[in-house]
């Protein structure tokens, strides 16, 4: 699945900045982010060369065939990534259903608490 979106390496922080116009972040947030984006291109562009080495053959006088071998590993490696991509979503997105079940259970617990010691001082107050 590929993104109708072609942004280049400074674009993305940019265009997500003049999407959301009225969110407010800090200097140290948007440094932060900044350093995020930074290290994921690194990443990207480090995984590419990789990918480069490893499966595109810079060979002259190549045929037909091999072109398409080339594309089909390139198709490969691009089925896997964004395989890998739907997997940490979705940990993620069970890490956060987790982390919301835990501090509504917490809710709970103080609530209880409030309402046990809210009891015990209107009894005592009699």
């Amino acid at each position: 699945m590929k993104s109708r979106y072609v942004i280049g390496e400074e674009g993305i922080m940019t265009s997500l900045l003049d999407e959301f116009p009225h969110l407010y972040t800090t200097p140290q947030t948007m440094h932060y982010l900044w350093q995020r984006h930074s290290k994921q291109i690194d990443m990207l562009t480090k995984n590419y060369n990789e990918f480069k080495k490893r499966y595109i053959k810079q060979r002259s006088g190549k045929s037909g065939s091999d072109d398409q071998l080339d594309r089909g590993k390139y198709n490969k490696f691009l089925e896997d990534a964004f395989r890998k991509q739907k997997m940490l979503m979705e940990i993620m997105r069970d890490d956060l259903a987790h982390y919301e079940r835990l501090n509504e259970l917490k809710r709970h617990q103080t609530m209880g608490n409030s309402v046990k010691v809210w009891t015990q001082i209107k009894n005592f107050s009699r």
